[in-house]
């Protein structure tokens, strides 16, 4: 913990950790829990929304890509 080393604000830093890890957890489970269950009913069970596109040239490939 380097905020504590300096005895600068050391329990807010740590209150910082412990909810942005919380959150990154639970997207995670969220996420992962998407893919398998989506997957398994074969529909949108748990939306995660749709692709951006961004590393495709032209709207037409992407349109292709996606249906």
């Amino acid at each position: 913990m380097i905020m504590s080393t300096f005895g600068f604000m050391p329990e807010l830093g740590h209150k910082m950790a412990a909810y942005t890890e919380l959150v990154i957890s639970m997207l995670g489970f969220y996420g992962s829990a998407a893919i398998m269950l989506n997957a398994q009913f074969r529909r949108v069970f748990l939306p995660v929304g749709k692709p951006l596109g961004i590393f495709y040239k032209n709207r037409d490939t992407y349109t292709k890509a996606v249906a």
